[in-house]
């Protein structure tokens, strides 16, 4: 599942010198970064009163998405 991206509301404007392209946005799951199994999720970094997994990355993954330049 996508989280969410967040843009200025001229970067919303139709007539905006630097677009966000919506239709662009996906998830970047980087070698590494998915457990294995049935359902790959991210293998978490811990810490906030877990164990602390230094091999481990944030419980989100990256999100990319292409902006525009007019």
């Amino acid at each position: 599942m996508l989280d969410q991206f967040l843009v200025n509301k001229n970067m919303a404007k139709q007539n905006s010198l630097i677009k966000a392209e919506p239709k662009s946005a996906q998830i970047l799951p980087l070698p590494g970064m998915t457990s294995t199994g049935r359902y790959p999720e991210p293998v978490p970094f811990g810490g906030m009163g877990k164990k602390v997994n230094e091999a481990g990355f944030s419980d989100h993954f990256p999100i990319g998405m292409t902006v525009l330049i007019n």
